[in-house]
């Protein structure tokens, strides 16, 4: 159904009769690899193309640290100031917590 409100700019309601024309842009990220799942038949490629219209490409933040203090001020937002230190390895995060992380493959410092 993304896929028709996508080509068509039209949506129904759940139990409409007539649909609503909309004018939408959709914002998606994700770390698939979209050409295995094509191929594996896990994901359509037409609406690969339809979503795949203007791709930007950001390597992860283990591969570009010196970003992560530009990012710790935006913890403040989410209220996870402490859970953004301790997995930054900054300031006040512990040397077990961050081992820890790092064992588990979610931080390679």
């Amino acid at each position: 159904k993304l896929l028709r409100v996508l080509e068509d700019n039209i949506v129904e309601r759940l139990g409409g009769q007539k649909g609503i024309e909309v004018d939408i842009r959709i914002i998606s990220a994700t770390n698939i690899n979209f050409n295995e799942s094509i191929e594996k038949g896990s994901f359509r490629e037409d609406l690969f193309y339809r979503l795949n219209v203007f791709p930007i490409n950001i390597p992860p933040l283990r591969e570009r640290k010196s970003d992560i203090p530009l990012l710790l001020p935006l913890s403040e937002y989410t209220g996870d100031n402490a859970a953004m230190i301790a997995a930054a390895g900054y300031l006040h995060a512990n040397e077990p917590s961050a081992a820890d992380l790092e064992a588990h493959g979610t931080l390679s410092l």
